[in-house]
């Protein structure tokens, strides 16, 4: 799972320096979660706060379909 922040300062931040604390990826989003055994989890600091759009992005060939059943978002 990847988000992506309005501003990209928030980006720079958290994705740049000698210790980053994310992953950053393609497009300004950075990484906040991954898929663990079929389930794709992950949570937005409230530093990362606020968000302009979320990705979900499947990096492996798979005869398998992503079926988004469900999503929760809590403010």
């Amino acid at each position: 799972m990847e988000r992506l922040g309005v501003s990209s300062s928030v980006r720079d931040r958290l994705v740049g320096g000698q210790s980053p604390q994310y992953k950053g990826s393609y497009g300004g989003f950075i990484v906040i979660g991954c898929f663990v055994d079929g389930v794709a989890e992950g949570q937005i600091d409230a530093q990362m706060q606020p968000i302009s759009a979320l990705r979900l992005l499947v990096n492996n060939d798979s005869d398998m379909w992503v079926l988004l059943s469900e999503i929760f978002i809590q403010l």
